[in-house]
């Protein structure tokens, strides 16, 4: 009987993986319930940074935009959150770095309760997605202004002025024409 068939694309040939199928509640099955629920939020603020595949494997969750980015490994009271930047990042919430190369600084920020996923981490998980996931640098991809706090923010308020204005027209739309099917409700930004 055959492997079954990759589901998720890889940046080139020959990419090593490994395939198999893993749920965020087989990876905290040993963690208290609420590090579930935090994993989920963490989970929540992932997707909201663009089009990305968040793929739980065996012992850790990983986040792809083009390449891996971001993740988590399970701890019993919550998870460390890591992220890879092209910069080092001076702050008292990171716990751990690791050089990976000249162009990776990989960051681990400890996550215990729902006051750490702020917009601090939200922020640095943008511009992990927009330089590192997406591979900005490599001239490949569009490339993204210099991301401050400000247009970071700047940025999800028009995303959620936009949602808020679909569910808005999709409701109106619903009123004046009961027969019209409307579309699911458009999540919220985790963030």
């Amino acid at each position: 009987m055959g492997l079954p068939a990759l589901r998720r694309e890889v940046v080139s040939r020959n990419l090593w993986h490994a395939c198999g199928q893993f749920t965020l509640e087989a990876l905290f099955s040993k963690a208290k319930p609420a590090a579930v629920d935090l994993a989920r939020q963490y989970v929540g603020m992932l997707h909201s940074l663009g089009d990305v595949q968040v793929i739980p494997q065996k012992t850790r969750l990983v986040c792809v935009a083009r390449v891996r980015f971001a993740g988590l490994s399970p701890r019993k009271d919550g998870f460390l959150a890591s992220f890879a930047l092209h910069r080092w990042l001076d702050s008292p919430r990171i716990v751990k770095t690791a050089d990976y190369g000249p162009r990776w600084r990989g960051h681990h920020v400890l996550v215990r309760s729902q006051t750490d996923l702020d917009d601090e981490l939200c922020f640095w998980l943008q511009e992990a997605h927009d330089v590192v996931g997406l591979q900005a640098d490599l001239g490949r991809t569009k490339k993204y202004p210099p991301l401050t706090y400000r247009s970071w923010r700047h940025r999800i308020t028009k995303v959620q002025d936009a949602d808020e204005g679909r569910q808005r027209r999709s409701s109106l739309s619903a009123e004046f024409n009961p027969g019209l099917r409307t579309s699911a409700p458009i999540p919220q930004l985790a963030c």
